[in-house]
C-alpha cells in the first residue's frame, strides 16, 4: 500500500515542470507578480505545496486553498483535481480518513470530466487503501474492479498490477481463494512483462499462502523459492526475512524439519542483524512450533518465552507511537480550526465597523464557529476512543491465541489419564488451573519396570507458570529417560540441577522452580506395595486402616533457594486397599465459606478420610462439588491439583 501512495506523489509532481534551486520566497514572488500568467501560479503553488507538504502542513492546506481558487477562477481543471487528490493525501496521512475520502471523490469527478483514466486509477488506488484499513472490503473492491476494467485505457502500466494483488488480498481475507490466486496470476503476468521485480515477489508470496490454504504444500514452498530468490536479487531484506520465515512454517508442515530450522535460523539472524523486530517475532514463533512438532520441548519453551517478551515490546512501541501520532492529528485538527476562526473574525470585525447589524452576525457566527469547533473536537476524541477499543481488541485476540498456543505446548507435557489408569487401576486426577494455562502439572513416567508419579505446583500461574511447568517437566523426563535415574530424591537433586542451569543460560537472576511430591514404585506384583517417595515443599498423604499418614517434605524448592541441600528419599510399606495422595496447595489455599476463609489443609484431610473407599470417580466427583461450594462466587485465587492411586 505504502508503494502506491509514492507512486501517486512522483507522479503529481511530474506533471509540473522543475524549477531547479527554487525556495520559498522566489516561488511566493512568482506568485504575488501581477504580470505572472494563471497557469505558470498555479505551477508555483503545486511546487510551494510540494516543499510544505511535510514540513509545515497548514501552510500546505493554505496554498491548496488558493490553488483551488485559482483553478476554478481560470478554469484549469487539472489543476484543480491535483489539488483536490493532494488534500486528499495530506488529510490521509494525519488520519481524517473521512476528509482526505471526500476530496479524493472531488477529484474524480473532475477526472472523469477530463476522461483522464489514468489519474483516476491513481486516486482510486487511494481510496481503496482507505477503504482496506477500515476493512470495508466491498468499497475497496469497487476501486480496484473500475482499474482493472479501463486497464486499456491507463498510462501508467503498472496501477494495473497493483490493483490485481491487492484485490487477490481482499478475496484470500474473504477465503474466496480460487478468485485470490486468479488475481494473483493475472498480477503476476503483468508484472513479468514490466519487469516489476517488486510486485512479482509479493505476487509469489501471495500465491505461497493461497497455495496453503488449498492444502498444496509442495506449490506453496516453489512459489515462496521464487519469492526469495527475487528478494535476493533486489536485495530487499525484509522480504527475504518474511518468506524465509514463511518457507520453514510450510517445511513443518511438511515435516521436513532440518530443512524448517535452517530457513528459519537465517529468518532469524536477518532479523536481528536489520532490527526487523516484528519479523524476529514471528520468526520465533515459527521455531517455537518447530520444536513443538520435534517434542524439543524445552527448546519450544524458550523460543516461545521470546516470542511472547518481544509481543509486549512491540505492543508498548506501538502504542506510544500510535498516542503521538493521534496526538499530532488532534494538534493539526485543533491549528486548523483555530486558523479558519481567527481569520473570519478578522473579516467580519472589518465589515462591523460600517454596519452594527453585521456586528450581531458576526456574533452569532463566531458562536456556531465555536460549537462547530468543539464539535469537531468531540467526535475527534470519540473516533480515537472507538480506534482504540479496536486495537485493544485485536490485541486481545493476540494475547488469548499466544495463550491458547502456551496451553497447546502444556498439554504436550501432560500425560493421558488412561496411562495412568492402565498402571494404576482405580487412580484419578482432579485438575482445575486458575487460568486457561496453569503453574501445577502432573506427571507419569514407565521406565524399565519403574512408574513414576508426582504433582508439581510451578512457580506462579496462568502463562509465566506454565512456562516454567514446561522447563520443569522437561528435567523430570530427561531425569528418568536420559540419566536413567530411579530414586526419587536423586531425581529431585538432578532435577534442580538441570532447571537452575536452564534459567541460568537467561542471563539473568531467575529464581523460579517447584514444589513437588513424586513417588517410584515397581509394577511387579511382588513389589508394588512398597513405594518410594521424596517431596519438595509438598507432603505425601496415605490411608491406611482408616487412618491418614502424612510423610512432610524436604523445605526447599527444586529451584534456586537458601542453603540447598540433597533431598531425602522416603521407603512406605502399604497394604492392598491403601490409598495415596499427591495435591498442589491450591485446593487448601481456596477462600471461600460463609466467611470467605481458606478451605485449609486440615478439611481436606478430613474430607479425604470420608471419601477414601469411594470408586475413584465419586472421589473427582466429590472433590470438584466440594471445591464449588466452598468457592462460590469468589474468584479462584491458584492452580489446583489433587491425584490418587489405590494399591491393588
Amino acid at each position: 500500500m505504502f508503494k502506491i501512495k509514492i507512486l501517486l506523489l512522483a507522479f503529481l509532481f511530474s506533471l509540473t515542470p522543475a524549477i531547479a534551486g527554487t525556495k520559498v520566497d522566489s516561488l511566493l514572488a512568482i506568485t504575488n507578480d501581477p504580470a505572472t500568467a494563471d497557469t505558470t501560479k498555479l505551477i508555483a503553488y503545486i511546487k510551494i505545496i510540494k516543499l510544505y507538504s511535510k514540513k509545515n502542513v497548514d501552510s500546505a492546506v493554505i496554498f491548496l486553498n488558493k490553488t483551488v481558487e485559482l483553478a476554478r477562477k481560470t478554469g484549469n481543471k487539472k489543476f484543480e483535481g491535483k489539488a483536490y487528490n493532494f488534500f486528499g493525501i495530506i488529510y490521509n496521512d494525519k488520519g481524517n480518513y473521512s476528509s482526505a475520502i471526500e476530496y479524493y471523490i472531488k477529484a474524480l469527478k473532475v477526472w472523469d470530466e477530463l476522461h483522464d483514466f489514468t489519474l483516476r486509477s491513481m486516486t482510486n488506488l487511494n481510496m481503496a487503501n482507505i477503504f482496506v484499513m477500515q476493512k470495508n472490503y466491498n468499497r475497496a473492491l469497487e476501486c480496484y474492479d473500475d482499474i482493472i476494467a479501463n486497464k486499456s485505457k491507463i498510462t501508467m502500466p503498472q496501477i494495473v498490477p497493483a490493483a490485481l494483488i491487492n484485490s487477490s488480498t481482499i478475496f484470500s481475507a474473504r477465503k474466496n481463494w480460487d478468485e485470490a490466486l486468479k488475481r494473483a496470476e493475472e498480477s503476476l503476468k503483468e508484472s513479468k512483462k514490466l519487469g516489476d521485480k517488486g510486485n512479482m515477489g509479493t505476487c509469489y508470496s501471495s500465491m505461497a499462502t493461497i497455495a496453503k490454504e488449498l492444502k498444496q504444500v509442495d506449490k506453496a514452498v516453489e512459489y515462496h523459492k521464487n519469492a526469495i530468490d527475487i528478494a535476493l536479487e533486489t536485495k530487499d531484506e525484509q522480504a527475504l526475512c518474511t518468506e524465509k520465515g514463511n518457507l520453514a512454517a510450510s517445511y513443518i508442515e511438511m515435516k521436513k524439519y532440518k530443512e524448517a530450522e535452517k530457513e528459519a535460523t537465517e529468518a532469524l539472524e536477518i532479523a536481528r542483524e536489520y532490527k526487523m523486530m516484528q519479523l524476529e517475532w514471528y520468526t520465533y514463533q515459527v521455531l517455537a512450533k518447530l520444536y513443538e512438532a520435534t517434542g524439543d520441548y524445552e527448546k519450544a519453551y524458550k523460543n516461545f518465552n521470546k516470542h511472547i517478551t518481544l509481543k509486549d515490546s512491540m505492543f508498548s512501541q506501538e502504542k506510544a507511537q500510535e498516542l503521538v501520532e493521534k496526538e499530532v492529528a488532534y494538534e493539526y485538527g485543533k491549528k486548523e480550526a483555530l486558523a479558519k476562526l481567527e481569520q473570519e473574525k478578522k473579516e467580519q470585525l472589518a465589515k462591523a465597523e460600517s454596519d452594527r447589524h453585521k456586528l450581531v452576525i458576526l456574533g452569532i457566527g463566531l458562536i456556531l464557529l465555536i460549537i462547530i469547533f468543539f464539535s469537531f473536537m468531540l467526535a475527534r476524541r470519540l473516533r480515537i476512543t472507538k480506534q482504540q477499543k479496536i486495537v485493544i481488541e485485536e490485541k486481545n485476540k493476540e494475547i488469548t491465541d499466544s495463550i491458547n498456543y502456551a496451553k497447546r505446548l502444556q498439554d504436550a507435557i501432560l500425560p493421558h489419564k488412561d496411562q495412568m489408569l492402565s498402571v494404576l487401576p482405580g487412580s484419578f486426577i482432579f485438575f482445575r488451573p486458575k487460568d486457561i494455562v496453569a503453574g501445577d502439572f502432573y506427571f507419569f513416567e514407565e521406565e524399565a519396570g519403574t512408574v513414576f508419579v508426582a504433582v508439581a505446583d510451578c512457580t506462579g500461574h496462568g502463562v509465566p507458570g506454565a512456562m516454567v511447568s514446561v522447563v520443569c517437566a522437561n528435567a523430570l523426563t530427561r531425569c528418568v529417560k536420559e540419566f536413567k535415574l530411579k530414586d526419587p530424591a536423586a531425581i529431585l537433586d538432578k532435577a534442580r540441577e538441570i532447571v537452575l542451569e536452564t534459567f541460568r543460560k537467561s542471563g539473568q537472576d531467575v529464581k523460579d522452580g517447584m514444589d513437588i511430591s513424586l513417588i517410584s514404585l515397581q509394577t511387579s506384583n511382588s513389589e508394588l506395595k512398597t513405594i518410594k517417595w521424596s517431596g519438595a515443599n509438598n507432603a505425601l498423604w496415605y490411608i491406611q486402616n482408616g487412618q491418614l499418614h502424612e510423610i512432610a517434605p524436604d523445605k526447599q524448592p527444586v529451584g534456586q533457594g537458601h542453603n540447598p541441600k540433597p533431598f531425602t528419599s522416603h521407603t512406605v510399606n502399604l497394604n492392598t486397599g491403601d490409598r495415596v495422595y499427591l495435591f498442589s496447595d491450591g485446593y487448601a489455599d481456596q477462600f471461600g465459606g460463609g466467611k470467605g476463609k481458606k478451605f485449609r489443609g486440615k478439611a481436606l484431610k478430613e474430607m479425604l478420610i470420608t471419601i477414601h473407599e469411594k470408586p475413584a470417580e465419586e472421589q473427582e466427583r466429590q472433590l470438584h462439588n466440594s471445591f464449588e461450594e466452598w468457592k462460590g462466587k469468589l474468584e479462584q485465587i491458584d492452580d489446583v491439583t489433587v491425584m490418587s492411586f489405590r494399591i491393588p
